[in-house]
């Protein structure tokens, strides 16, 4: 009992105590920064799309070589891809402004095709990427969004 005694009293007890206080209020710490470490932040809005498909208005021309006896006819969709922090959403204002260019582009590009140079899967897939050149270099230029993919929606030669 005298050990007892001696423990729970006199100064030396209550050094024990205060530094078992200290340790606990420590570790507590350690496990709350922990904890603080881990913690994922929280996200306001959701993360901005990078890619967006984006459908071109329809697309009318004669084709060459035909004296105006065929024309073809396309609808198209874009797969546009971010290429900067700003979403490829920012770039659809270019299709409004430079729409006279595009076109110009366009129709320039397919009324030069002859019908034959058109009618294979392979000519349609080379067409898809003089497409997709003429879109980057005259209306995406600059922008926030690339055009990585063309999708014909309708391809009707008459």
């Amino acid at each position: 009992m005298a050990a007892a005694e001696e423990g729970s009293g006199g100064s030396g007890g209550k050094g024990k105590l205060l530094t078992l206080v200290l340790l606990l209020a420590a570790a507590g710490g350690g496990v709350g920064l922990g904890f603080a470490a881990t913690k994922q932040p929280k996200q306001d809005e959701p993360a901005a799309p990078t890619t967006l498909v984006y459908e071109l208005p329809e697309l009318i021309v004669n084709l060459a070589e035909t004296r105006g006896q065929r024309y073809l006819k396309l609808r198209m969709a874009l797969k546009l891809r971010a290429t900067g922090k700003e979403p490829p959403s920012a770039a659809i204002k270019n299709f409004d402004e430079r729409n006279p260019e595009m076109r110009d582009g366009l129709i320039r590009l397919l009324s030069a095709k002859s019908f034959e140079s058109i009618e294979s899967s392979d000519a349609k897939q080379r067409l898809k990427l003089e497409v997709l050149s003429v879109i980057n270099d005259v209306v995406l230029e600059g922008s926030a969004a690339k055009a990585e993919r063309l999708f014909f929606l309708e391809f009707l030669v008459q």
